[in-house]
């Protein structure tokens, strides 16, 4: 509108038209509402130029401001005339604001069960049957859908100012190997974009709460052996029978055993599922990224960064492992075994009347602890290597003090050079120090965990916590253990087993 902006009549004085103004905003500052006292304005006339000084001092944007409003009201006002007999305020909206238009939450939805960890609830119980098995899925099978949301739009209030809408949900989702993607318009609600996911081929599936990737099988349908020689496979194994002794498997996906694993060069970067039970004669460590569920476990050393389930026993074995214990079954024993787990452990019995020691470690993170012994040799190398410069660093100082700015190029570029060289080192010890007091830290849970003996903890059985050691001479029956950081003893209670209903 032209001229909107107009000067207020010359010759009125001293009159000041703001004490016949108010103004009214409301709490969202969506609307302005001004208010005309006439009887506050003594007979002088009224201009859209005071209205217009009045708003710009109270903050009301220009762009926001009705002015065909004011407009009506000043005509309204003026066709009073001289000696109005209602002096009543005349009330109008005088500014409106844009509201922010909200926006439309994503979601992420996938078509097969998440992975679940084994827990020890508070009773000492553990849920082990509902955890999830290895998935298949088909080639170009859905597996996913991500709709990424629609954000909402920006409005503005009565000054001017930018209202913003309610942040929405974004989820986003990591894609890994062997996954596709489809960009599918919906049908019920227009201008919604999903982005289907779908498998490039037959395998297992992984899920995490915001990851996917499936992972093809490889079938083998004898024992691993001399016959089929060592297994190396991008992806997951199913080998219908047994692992033999001196037999190498590695795979970057999950392996399913149907029969036993006799050898000791086995690593799996996903979970290990075997049917009969793990009994080697070598001395290496069998590695597993993700769970490990068997019958038993025999003269073995394992690092397993997931949980482990068992039917039957530990027997003269050594276990690493970053998650919980579970050992279920009538011969669920620990006996001539160490097991040190990041989190809990249950078992049946601990130890065995022959009298063969079971040791048990809880709370302890067997990973972090060989990071942090590794880098304190590391530290000592690089703190060394920074303590030989620091003559030669020295030296320098003096010679640029000593030439007063008159080096010549060719030195000041090699004493930067090595000055640099010295404070990338003494900067990399540092954050190497760090790191190493992080670890330190780290090598123990800052959880509480559980140790559930359900049986008997026999004579010669020993269970460690920190600087805490229980060893048992005498037998005791079904009882828990509970640690947490900064006790000075275990909580100990008795176990009491839940009958399962029958169906």
């Amino acid at each position: 509108m032209e001229d909107q902006k107009i000067q207020n009549i010359p010759g009125i004085g001293d009159f000041n038209a703001e004490r016949a103004l108010s103004l009214s905003i409301s709490e969202d500052t969506l609307s302005a509402e001004l208010t005309i006292s006439p009887v506050k304005l003594f007979g002088h006339p009224l201009s859209l130029g005071d209205l217009q000084d009045f708003l710009d001092k109270s903050g009301i944007a220009e762009d926001r401001t009705d002015y065909e409003a004011i407009r009506i009201s000043l005509t309204k006002l003026a066709n009073r005339g001289p000696k109005p007999t209602d002096e009543s305020p005349i009330k109008f909206i005088v500014a409106t604001g844009v509201p922010a238009t909200p926006g439309v939450d994503g979601f992420l939805k996938f078509y097969h069960p998440r992975a679940k960890r084994v827990v020890i609830a508070e009773d000492g119980s553990a849920d082990y049957r509902n955890t999830d098995r290895y998935i298949h899925v088909k080639k170009d099978e859905k597996v996913a859908t991500l709709f990424e949301g629609i954000a909402g739009k920006q409005g503005v209030s009565v000054f001017g100012k930018p209202i913003y809408p309610p942040s929405i949900n974004r989820p986003k989702l990591s894609i890994g190997k062997n996954v596709y993607t489809k960009n599918i318009p919906s049908i019920e609600n227009s201008g919604h974009i999903y982005i289907e996911h779908y498998s490039v081929t037959d395998g297992v599936i992984y899920l995490t709460d915001n990851s996917v990737s499936v992972s093809p099988e490889l079938e083998i349908q004898s024992d691993v052996g001399l016959s089929t020689g060592n297994v190396k496979y991008e992806g997951s194994v199913r080998v219908k029978g047994s692992i033999e002794s001196g037999s190498n498997v590695f795979c970057t996906g999950s392996l399913i055993v149907g029969g036993n694993i006799e050898s000791d060069e086995v690593t799996v970067s996903e979970g290990l599922e075997v049917k009969g039970g793990i009994k080697v004669k070598g001395r290496r460590a069998i590695k597993i990224g993700g769970d490990l569920k068997a019958k038993f476990i025999e003269n073995s050393v394992l690092e397993v960064d997931g949980d482990i389930i068992l039917e039957g026993s530990v027997l003269n074995s050594k276990i690493y492992c970053l998650g919980n214990v579970i050992l279920n079954g009538p011969s669920a024993s620990v006996i001539g075994s160490e097991i040190i787990a990041y989190g809990g452990v249950s078992v049946l019995n601990l130890g065995s009347l022959a009298g063969l020691e079971a040791v048990v470690e809880l709370g302890f993170h067997f990973k972090n602890e060989k990071s942090y012994k590794e880098g304190i040799v590391r530290l000592q190398a690089l703190e060394k290597e920074v303590e030989e410069l620091l003559p030669k660093v020295q030296q320098i100082k003096r010679a640029v003090m000593a030439a007063r700015g008159n080096l010549d190029e060719e030195k000041k570029q090699k004493f930067k050079e090595f000055f640099d060289s010295y404070q990338e080192k003494a900067k990399k010890a540092n954050l190497m120090a760090e790191q190493i007091e992080s670890l330190k830290i780290n090598r123990y849970s800052q959880e509480a965990v559980t140790m559930v003996v359900r049986g008997m903890a026999f004579p010669n059985s020993v269970i460690k916590y920190r600087r805490q050691i229980e060893k048992f001479t005498v037998q005791q029956s079904s009882f828990m253990l509970k640690f947490f950081p900064g006790q000075d003893k275990a909580v100990q209670s008795a176990f009491i087993e839940k009958k399962v209903p029958k169906r």
